[in-house]
């Protein structure tokens, strides 16, 4: 598709409601229905036949940061800080530094609407710095430290590993992952005011959110997010929590950040094999856009949205050979931005690539559609409805389980009709209930 083709719906699919799977005493409980499926025609921003990466909309502007590389594929390589503008026009840097490492522009997150720029240095040593917007193109010649345009916010030494800081859109808050020794050992999520952060050792600063070693295999690499308002957490873990040893399927977990409340597994499918991860808070409602990946060889991640209780899981975009991972959502909500790339031997595929390159990753956008206007609210004591997605005249059994070891039926399976299957959780259930949906003869 040309740059600056508009913006169209591409298909729909039809949900349907299944009610044999709720007795008749959940009935007042129930808190609404799948909503239907729809995906929009995605336009690329950026021109790279490397990699461009990690886009965050500027929440006060149409300006879109994101990472990039002249190499096509690879994490150990020097990434640079880039922008371009929601119409495509403005494409070029922000800041370069030095080429050794990952370089200077891992994890790029706005500080609210300041003008500020958070992120990731990986030069010699890691270090959460604080970028000047209004000072780009800027070139860094330090490795450590403070300089014209960065400000260090936090400080990791001793070998200690960093991977990400995200900012609530009020620009207040700060969260961030840190780890004694590089990708392994302990490994925590902090957050605290971004008025605290003044280049203390991030291991110190804030309060904790979580933590887990390296030894049950769980690194909590992806970043999470933060609600607008600075008070709520999405983090990507395991489906049996922080302490799960599965790397290779992940759950969307809600936390209060005040430390009230239970942590709440939102999606409900790692347990089943699939991915949920890259969260991000859609402005002004109470939903959260997210990438999922089925787990499946041979599919790619899509763009989905949820209720910040769980409820009313919606696919966004269904496009089997380009993936969509990465969003980061315009000040109003109504435009996504995220990172695209098809799978080899399909850069033909909507939307295809110029004649003769290669498949790579770059920044794309398309309109937000639906919704679910209202404020941010979490009630831990509501119901939640879990949902499937469930092929036409396959018979499928909805389990649960207590402790993710011994499973149970809950009512009788049901034959798919070409929508999802859905059941809802009661407020009464424990904390960790766990569902999942099987395959019956």
């Amino acid at each position: 598709m040309a740059r600056g083709a508009s913006l169209t719906t591409m298909k729909t699919r039809k949900s349907f409601p299944v009610r044999a799977l709720h007795p008749a005493g959940w009935t007042a409980l129930l808190i609404g229905m799948a909503l239907p499926v729809s995906a929009a025609v995605p336009v690329r921003l950026t021109l790279n036949p490397g990699q461009d990466i990690n886009p965050v909309w500027d929440p006060a502007s149409g300006t879109i940061a994101y990472m990039r590389s002249a190499a096509a594929s690879g994490s150990g390589v020097p990434f640079n800080l880039y922008r371009v503008q929601a119409d495509g026009s403005g494409e070029g840097v922000m800041a370069t530094g030095p080429t050794s490492g990952f370089g200077l522009a891992n994890s790029p997150s706005w500080i609210g609407s300041t003008g500020f720029l958070g992120l990731e240095e990986r030069a010699v040593f890691h270090e959460y710095l604080r970028f000047d917007a209004s000072m780009a193109p800027f070139t860094r010649t330090v490795t450590d430290g403070n300089d014209a345009a960065f400000t260090r916010l936090l400080s990791i030494t001793g070998g200690g590993g960093g991977g990400w800081i995200r900012f609530s859109r009020d620009g207040q808050t700060a969260m961030w992952r840190w780890s004694t020794s590089g990708g392994s050992g302990t490994q925590q999520v902090r957050t605290g005011p971004v008025s605290s952060l003044t280049g203390q050792a991030a291991g110190s600063a804030g309060t904790l959110v979580v933590q887990t070693v390296h030894a049950t295999q769980q690194r909590m690499t992806t970043p999470g997010a933060i609600s607008p308002d600075g008070s709520l957490a999405i983090l990507s873990l395991p489906w049996s929590g922080p302490d799960g040893n599965n790397t290779d399927a992940r759950d969307l977990w809600l936390y209060r950040l005040d430390g009230s409340g239970p942590a709440l597994n939102l999606t409900q499918e790692g347990v089943s094999g699939a991915f949920s991860d890259f969260a991000e808070f859609i402005p002004g409602t109470g939903r959260i856009l997210y990438a999922r990946y089925s787990g499946v060889q041979g599919e790619t991640w899509d763009l989905y949205e949820i209720g910040v209780d769980g409820s009313g899981k919606r696919q966004i975009t269904d496009t089997p050979h380009f993936a969509e991972y990465a969003p980061s959502l315009s000040p109003t909500g109504d435009r996504v931005a995220f990172v695209g790339g098809h799978i080899a031997g399909f850069e033909h595929t909507e939307p295809a690539l110029p004649e003769g390159e290669v498949a790579n990753s770059n920044i794309y956008m398309m309109a937000m559609e639906g919704g679910d206007p209202g404020e941010l609210t979490l009630d831990i004591h509501r119901a939640v409805e879990l949902v499937w997605q469930a092929e036409s005249g396959v018979r499928y059994q909805v389990q649960y389980s207590d402790d993710g070891v011994t499973w149970e039926n809950l009512g009788e399976a049901v034959e798919g009709e070409g929508g999802v299957v859905s059941v809802f959780q009661p407020a009464r259930d424990p904390a960790h209930r766990l569902y999942r949906l099987q395959t019956v003869p």
